[in-house]
């Protein structure tokens, strides 16, 4: 048994469970987002470079960001989206293998992100949809 194993057996916690599931399904969730930001930022036709000199930080610090295994917090993604001319949204509920009393998700604000075209679209504001025409850096502070 490996050092992850052990901890949960420690805490009680069933390695084949639907906690474990559930949080191996976020971490998947998260690094497939963040890959999509990477896809993103390239179709934007925006290198490293220019993120970090928008940033004023060195072309590392992006590097980091886009490299897998870092944490970044939501302020770093929040400046990278802005970046790159990007629109993200945020959906919550509670899993329902673990919460099978829950009500609905909760609402939130109606959008659809498609990575693949790098475009995105809110049914309330209909002329607000479609691909980006021009690149958008911003420059926001770290």
């Amino acid at each position: 048994m490996g050092a992850y194993e052990d901890a949960l057996a420690e805490l009680g916690v069933d390695p084949d469970g639907p906690e474990v599931a559930l949080s191996e399904d976020l971490a998947d969730a998260d690094a497939t987002f963040l890959a999509g930001l990477v896809e993103l930022r390239k179709r934007a036709g925006l290198t490293q470079q220019d993120l970090a000199d928008a940033w004023g930080r060195h072309k590392t610090a992006v590097s980091q960001f886009e490299h897998g295994g870092n944490d970044p917090r939501l302020s770093t993604i929040r400046r990278y989206a802005a970046s790159i001319g990007a629109r993200y949204t945020h959906a919550l509920w509670l899993d329902p293998v673990l919460n099978p009393d829950a009500a609905e998700p909760l609402p939130v604000r109606t959008a659809a992100w498609m990575v693949v075209t790098g475009s995105w679209q809110q049914d309330s504001h209909p002329a607000e949809s479609g691909p980006t025409e021009s690149k958008v850096l911003y420059g926001v502070g770290a």
